[in-house]
């Protein structure tokens, strides 16, 4: 889709499939980079119609791609902040995937 992701594609398509057969309402993605991973997530949320992502990286990348069903959290995924956030938008739904 134009954006760079780190994934292997087996594992892109392995995420579709769970996706499919799960349905969660909050992926979190610890390591985000430049965005491309939390694209193709939230773009098989849209097919999916329900779910959305929350991405954390260290490092703010300029240029990640723009979705509404993607929000990126700058900080270390194991900081106690964003861990509390994390938990925080966790708490507010039945399904979470979580993706280290």
């Amino acid at each position: 889709m134009g954006v760079h992701t780190a994934k292997c594609p087996l594992d892109l398509w392995i995420f579709q499939e769970i996706l499919m057969e799960t349905r969660p309402d909050l992926i979190i993605e610890a390591g985000t980079h430049k965005g491309g991973s939390a694209h193709f997530l939230a773009s098989i949320c849209d097919i999916l119609r329900s779910g959305e992502v929350l991405t954390i990286d260290v490092t703010d990348q300029p240029d990640r791609p723009q979705h509404p069903r993607i929000t990126y959290l700058l900080g270390s995924s194991t900081d106690a902040e964003v861990v509390a956030e994390a938990i925080h938008r966790a708490e507010k739904v039945e399904r979470v995937m979580v993706i280290l």
